[in-house]
């Protein structure tokens, strides 16, 4: 009947779940529609071919980004080639208040289901199962002949928990060590670069911005996916998992940590917040430290830069003395900090940058290169791309995909960045970093709990290599910023050249070190919880 389609570009990151999709499968079978979630990984198109041949779906659906908007138009192409009657849609977060370009760029793709799919999609298979108009299907945008038709919006869900658990077709696939979990939606954040940012300010979706689950509803779901699953790690994706703003936020907080611990769950979790609540707020502080004890070890903020001027730019509402009191505050805890960050933008000067580079470094976060190298994005509802259209940066006809389509206003910033795309392409040495602080923080809870000698050589050894490096792109960076401002290319070259042949040995290195370390965590796992499983080594 229908078939979704995530089409992936490669990197080992996309196959996360997609918690979206997920949840209109289990909307959908809730209400007699069978569906299937597929992963096509790049050079499978043959998989393509044997779906659509075997399946012969009533309706296709993809996940729609920016960044691979291209892969959508072969893709709805050959299903088009193959069953010219089926009908394609697509939808996503990158849908928002930009659909009839989406339509313009894919010729093939016959609707756009904007904003939250569960009601829009059950609706939209239904009208075309019983062969009537799509014109009354709200949050969809269809072709009709030769016009496109934008129908009224569809109000967001406001009783989340009405809905049935997502289905977790892609982690049955494709297992991992960890699985996506999602608390509440919406942002009550107005980030300038950013497509909810934008979509909220224009109004595009009425109802409740920020929407939660309650607690019991939440701990249900992960108790189900322990007892299914035996996995034992989760990652909240809620924009914000603290939403101190709200009462039903508080609420879902204390909710989480009373039924966790009234359940006795042996889990561990990440989750995403803003550094101005952990600076400014205590409660959120005591928060994060009460939810230490049930398990969490991962916290995610949105720095995203290291000088006022871009803060202001972005939208953010807060400061950098707020982002550094976050960071330490973190750091002090033994949380392991991942973090958000653009080192360049459209209007950076070199002053800037190098302000950047400086909060970085004396906070002890530039031990990945990705952190230096990082270009924002600018997606087509965000507040931000009309600034650059408005200032002459941005044509106001740039695809839907152009998501660097911009100019700098210091042309040596946007020669720097043409010379960094090489380095910042090496995304599997950016997760091993991050891999290797999420253990490194497993391993010294450990050690606070009478462990003390778990792993010592080890933790020294990643800790001597992220000091290096850190003081190492720190300089890279600061010198190939002062040969720019002389337009001295050809050394800046010279230099990422030999920077990457170390790099590749140092990650080498790195990668026999945390295998070692993990090795010894999981054998001590193993003796207190019986449960050793080597397989992710």
């Amino acid at each position: 009947m229908v078939e979704f389609f995530i089409i992936a570009k490669g990197y080992s990151f996309e196959l996360f779940e997609h918690i979206g999709i997920g949840y209109i499968k289990s909307y959908l079978k809730r209400n007699g529609v069978d569906s299937n979630i597929n992963l096509i990984l790049p050079n499978e198109k043959e998989e393509l071919y044997n779906i659509l041949e075997n399946k012969k779906p009533l309706v296709v659906g993809f996940v729609v980004y920016s960044f691979n908007a291209l892969e959508i138009k072969e893709a709805s192409r050959i299903v088009k080639m193959c069953l010219p009657n089926t009908h394609i849609t697509v939808g996503g977060p990158a849908t928002l208040n930009c659909t009839k370009e989406i339509l313009d760029m894919l010729p093939d793709v016959d609707s756009v289901i904007e904003g939250e799919g569960e009601y829009t999609f059950l609706e939209l298979v239904n009208l075309i199962k019983q062969e009537k108009e799509l014109s009354g299907c709200q949050g969809l945008t269809f072709r009709k002949g030769k016009e496109i038709v934008i129908n009224s919006s569809r109000p967001l869900i406001n009783n989340l928990d009405s809905l049935p658990f997502p289905a977790r077709d892609i982690f049955e696939k494709y297992p991992s060590s960890y699985i996506r979990i999602i608390g509440s939606r919406g942002c009550s954040g107005h980030c300038t670069f950013c497509v909810y940012g934008g979509a909220a300010a224009k109004g595009i979706q009425k109802g409740e911005r920020v929407r939660f689950r309650s607690a019991v509803n939440i701990v249900d779901e992960m108790e189900e996916l322990v007892e299914k699953y035996g996995v034992r790690s989760f990652y909240f994706i809620d924009d914000t998992f603290i939403e101190e703003k709200y009462v039903k936020g508080i609420e879902k907080v204390e909710g989480i940590i009373e039924e966790v611990t009234r359940r006795k769950l042996d889990i561990t979790f990440a989750i995403q917040t803003r550094p101005q609540s952990i600076a400014r707020n205590e409660k959120v502080r005591e928060y994060i430290k009460r939810l230490q004890k049930i398990g969490l070890n991962y916290v995610f903020i949105g720095l995203d830069t290291g000088n006022n001027d871009d803060m202001r730019i972005y939208g953010k509402n807060t400061t950098i003395q707020d982002n550094i009191r976050a960071v330490q505050f973190l750091q002090e805890q033994n949380v392991h900090l991942s973090f958000g960050f653009i080192m360049f933008n459209p209007y950076s000067s070199i002053e800037k940058i190098l302000q950047n580079a400086n909060f970085l470094y004396e906070n002890h976060l530039g031990y990945s290169i990705y952190s230096y190298l990082t270009q924002l994005e600018v997606y087509p509802t965000s507040t931000f791309r009309s600034m650059l259209i408005k200032d002459g940066l941005m044509d106001k006809n740039a695809k839907f995909s152009d998501i660097l389509a911009y100019k700098f206003l210091d042309k040596r910033i946007e020669k720097l960045t043409h010379l960094f795309r090489n380095l910042s392409e090496d995304f599997e040495a950016n997760h091993l970093m991050e891999n290797i602080g999420i253990l490194k923080t497993k391993i010294i809870n450990h050690q606070k709990n009478g462990n003390e000698n778990l792993c010592e050589k080890e933790l020294k050894e990643i800790n001597d290599i992220y000091e290096y490096y850190n003081q190492v792109n720190y300089q890279l960076f600061c010198n190939c910023v002062k040969l720019i401002s002389s337009d001295n290319v050809s050394a800046i070259e010279f230099l990422l050249k030999q920077y990457k042949e170390t790099y590749t040995v140092k990650m080498e290195k790195l990668k026999v070190i945390y295998k070692r370390a993990y090795v010894k965590y999981l054998r001590l796992e193993h003796s207190i919880k019986g449960n050793f499983n080597g397989k992710n080594v």
